[in-house]
């Protein structure tokens, strides 16, 4: 008080204080000034620094941000010129050089950023802002790293035919392999940094970001792996030996040998037909080389002691082993790649690279590529056209007109195979492109007419990534539904027979989300009365190609694990193999399915008619989830929601919406299925987002207006798998 009296006095009467008391005052008064005076210079001074750090900071944010617009807005396909990869190097390099400035003019409030993890809803990004640039940084790295790796590779676009490209293939791996380790190490990098983010901490509105990049993580890590797989896996004499999934190390002393695998969807089994013919490709210096091509059964070598069978083959078909011939069983592929692959190592025990498989519309696809071949033993040249009926018709020819051995019905594959494989692979004289080339062979990968099982583990990866390997996996949270069709007739009548389904979806009370699928089979072939699945009315003739025979189904349907079967409306079959009867009725299989159950029941199916089966289940409540919805929505963001990771078991409240996702599995083989799609969301339920993948036709959307119940429903022919996600609160 003493203090504030003596201020006032010497405001208002500085001559009335002692002498001594003033200088006091005033040497303190003169003090205190200079601190001010400091004090106002060095919040003027921090308020310029950081106005220019900001005006920077954002100036260089706008540009980052149009680096990353020119970058999407990129083809992501491998550029064909040097120009084209020079110019997207300058791209990448651009974004760096920005993120780097920013960095740098950001470096001085880094300390305070860390500080700031009381925020509540940015602390995650704040505190650490330093290493999500670093990230950005780092992948940039990791692009210019591959795309360096990748100018070696742009010559070989454009060459004529694989032999071609396979010549070529060892200088360009030599060349890029220092890039490679480049890229590698940036993106470790890059993994140490994520992984001290925690993405569930982050605002809903940047989250999608990372995860995004989470998203991408297996295929871009794959992708680094097969580089150097990739001389192993053709076939490269010093390529370093791999680890196999399943049978130890590759040494390539022999090449690279793959498995090659004919089904017939005429008569269809899971992954896409009976296993007609076998025969191997193998790779020796990136150079193929076709083995010999047998009928399946040419395989089995009875020295050795054969698995049993699955007991439905046992069971309806009366097998006593597990033969080559029916090792498809399984649904899904890469398990019955492995069956497959062990049952021929007895036959020829040279160890194996992959298996793949492909039906009689993979070779259409090709030859629509090719144009038409001209074959040793057929009157006319083979075209996409007349492929499938000449193959019908020479199955009832004799083999010794295709060089084969007189009863050998598969001996006509041999000479087609080789000249399609010299046609596509080794004639450099084909007037065809690459490109054309490799778009067929993608339809036929997503089409799931070619199926692809490598035993390496970065090759896997990426197969799975792509859908290629013909894996049936539902993923957590997810719906999922597939429908597989195995003849177990002893015939071809799946020429003569369309599946169509109705999946019905009732999400009225999300506890008890319930399902009703009916499968209609139609057989338009000539009417055979009564059914019989082997006997005197269906003599398999080794001269007849059997179509026109009842179709002998047995159905699978894969469902999420913990489904519950309500009820079901089935049919009893008659006319089995030694005069059986099997009533009307549900299996549940044994079968291993990552994430899914499967029920099976079996159909018996005349010429001239249709037949439907019902099953009415549960789904599991955990197929609903609740995602975090942004206060504010990009124009891609709702397709960012759908990808992302982020969904939580919160209940339903604001800022938050329900997401149900399906996975449609299409069955490997099987003839565009036409499919329809029913959801029902519960009454008064908001429509934010229904997006499929591929990219189909809009649902027709239909409201009741007493309830307020919204019900989509999507008719489309399901040409491969197909995925669909739906957000509603």
């Amino acid at each position: 008080m003493k203090e504030v009296c003596l201020i006032i006095q010497t405001i208002q009467f500085p001559a009335l204080l002692p002498k001594s008391s003033y200088n006091v005052l005033m040497a303190s008064n003169t003090r205190k000034r200079i601190i001010w005076t400091v004090v106002l210079i060095l919040i003027l001074a921090l308020t310029s620094f950081l106005t220019i750090k900001t005006v920077r900071s954002v100036s260089l944010a706008q540009r980052i941000s149009a680096d990353l617009d020119r970058l999407r807005a990129t083809p992501l396909s491998l550029p064909e010129s040097q120009s084209e990869l020079n110019e997207l190097s300058n791209e990448f390099n651009n974004l760096r050089g920005d993120l780097v400035l920013l960095k740098h003019e950001l470096t001085p409030i880094f300390p305070l950023t860390k500080t700031l993890g009381w925020l509540p809803r940015y602390s995650e990004e704040v505190t650490h802002a330093e290493e999500l640039l670093e990230m950005g940084i780092v992948l940039s790295d990791t692009a210019i790293a591959a795309l360096q790796a990748a100018s070696p590779a742009v010559a070989l676009v454009n060459v004529p035919n694989p032999a071609a490209l396979a010549a070529g293939l060892p200088s360009v791996l030599a060349e890029s392999k220092p890039f490679l380790a480049d890229a590698h190490a940036s993106y470790q990098t890059y993994l140490d940094l994520r992984s001290t983010i925690d993405l569930n901490r982050m605002d809903p509105f940047t989250r999608p970001y990372i995860s995004k990049m989470d998203d991408l993580q297996p295929l871009l890590t794959s992708s680094l792996q097969l580089t150097a797989e990739l001389p192993a896996l053709l076939g490269f004499s010093n390529a370093e030996p791999i680890a196999t999934t399943f049978a130890g190390e590759l040494d390539n002393t022999s090449g690279a040998k793959y498995l090659l695998i004919f089904q017939n969807e005429d008569e269809l089994r899971a992954t896409g037909g009976f296993v007609t013919a076998i025969g191997t490709i193998t790779l020796r210096d990136g150079e193929p080389n076709l083995g010999t091509f047998n009928d399946s059964p040419a395989a089995d070598d009875f020295k050795h002691i054969y698995p049993p069978p699955p007991f439905w083959l046992e069971e309806y078909m009366g097998a006593d082993y597990l033969l080559l011939r029916d090792a498809n069983w399984e649904i899904d592929f890469p398990q019955a790649a492995l069956s497959l692959s062990q049952l021929y190592g007895f036959y020829d025990p040279d160890p194996l690279s992959g298996v793949i498989a492909m039906d009689q519309m993979a070779i259409v696809d090709l030859l629509r590529v090719t144009g038409p071949i001209t074959v040793p033993g057929f009157d006319q040249p083979i075209s996409s056209e007349n492929l499938i009926q000449q193959l019908r018709l020479a199955k009832q020819a004799d083999a010794s007109r295709f060089g084969g051995i007189s009863g050998d019905r598969k001996a006509f594959l041999e000479p087609i195979a080789l000249e399609l494989l010299n046609t596509l692979l080794i004639n450099p004289q084909n007037s065809f492109e690459m490109e054309q080339l490799v778009k067929a062979a993608t339809r036929a990968l997503e089409q799931k007419h070619i199926l692809i099982s490598i035993f390496s583990p970065a090759a896997a990866q990426i197969a799975q990534l792509y859908g290629w390997d013909g894996a049936v996996q539902l993923p957590l949270n997810h719906d999922g539904l597939m429908v597989v069709d195995s003849n177990i007739g002893f015939n071809k009548t799946n020429a003569l027979v369309n599946r169509s389904s109705l999946y019905t979806v009732d999400l009225t009370d999300p506890q008890t989300p319930l399902a009703e699928l009916m499968v209609t089979h139609t057989h338009s072939g000539v009417s055979e009365q009564p059914c019989q699945q082997w006997g005197a009315n269906n003599p398999q003739s080794l001269h007849e190609y059997p179509m026109e025979r009842c179709y002998y189904n047995y159905l699978r349907v894969v469902t999420p694990a913990g489904s519950g079967l309500i009820e079901s409306q089935t049919h009893d079959v008659s006319g089995l193999l030694f005069g059986r009867y099997v009533p009307a009725q549900v299996d549940p299989l044994p079968e291993r399915l990552e994430g899914g159950q499967i029920w099976g029941t079996l159909m018996a199916l005349p010429g001239m008619s249709s037949l439907t089966n019902e099953f009415r289940y549960s789904l599991p409540a955990g197929i609903i989830t609740s995602i975090p919805i942004p206060t504010k929505l990009s124009p891609d963001l709702s397709t960012d929601l759908l990808e992302s990771v982020f969904s939580s078991s919160a209940p339903a409240e604001d800022g938050y919406a329900k997401n149900y996702q399906l996975n449609l599995f299409k069955q490997p083989g099987h003839h565009p299925e036409s499919f329809t799609l029913i959801l029902r969301l519960p009454p008064g339920a908001e429509l934010i987002s229904a997006l499929s993948q591929p990219e189909l036709n809009p649902p027709s959307i239909q409201s009741d207006p007493a309830s307020g119940q919204i019900t989509l429903e999507w008719q489309f022919s399901l040409l491969s798998d197909t995925s669909f996600s739906f957000i509603y609160r």
